[in-house]
């Protein structure tokens, strides 16, 4: 496989994969290849290995980074999280980790795993980024809408009702009973003056 030369000044990502697979800069890479030819075979013989052994290297690179769902739609109150998955090819990549990032953290935040928490309402674009390529990403857009509680929680519904007994005015209980106790002891004086 042979690689274009560009004398533009920014790198292509194939001068950008293989200057970072062999540990050059990209100028060193892009001198290496002036000097010998632009083929794999004049950078392999520079590093005294085979063109097979440049391309296993090569193809031990990430080219693509899938992220599953695409898109997904979460709340803030209710189904707070969805969980991302990347996907890192070729099969044959040696390192197949990815970090991941929110556009807009103020919306959506996205753990180490790929754990999409809602924040507030709005949207983000959750990035894994290969750890090995930094430019093979892959993407998700994630939709966050405002969610409310629902009203009438369980705890409230399991509350039993309370009723309120009127138990009258404490005075005029006492009044009550004092009129009773009068009306008794005039009966009984009554009483006793009959016989």
């Amino acid at each position: 496989m042979a690689l274009a030369y560009l004398s533009a000044a920014s790198p292509t990502y194939e001068e950008t994969r293989v200057a970072q697979v062999m540990g050059l800069s990209v100028s060193a890479l892009r001198g290496i290849r002036a000097s010998g030819g632009e083929s794999n075979v004049a950078i392999a013989d520079f590093f005294g290995i085979s063109a097979a052994a440049l391309s296993k290297i090569q193809a031990a690179t990430p080219t693509n980074v899938a992220v599953a769902p695409a898109t997904a739609s979460i709340g803030t109150v209710t189904n707070k999280t969805v969980q991302l998955t990347a996907t890192v090819t070729p099969a044959s990549s040696a390192d197949k980790r990815v970090i991941w990032t929110s556009g807009t953290p103020a919306a959506a935040t996205v753990n180490a795993d790929g754990l999409v928490t809602a924040v507030a309402a709005g949207t983000s674009i959750i990035t894994a980024t290969s750890v090995v390529a930094s430019g093979i990403k892959g993407t998700s857009t994630i939709t966050v809408t405002a969610t409310r509680a629902a009203t009438g929680s369980a705890e409230q519904k399991a509350e039993p009702e309370q009723k309120v007994e009127k138990k009258g005015d404490p005075e005029e209980k006492d009044h009550k009973g004092l009129l009773d106790r009068i009306t008794h002891k005039t009966e009984d004086k009554h009483r006793s003056k009959k016989k």
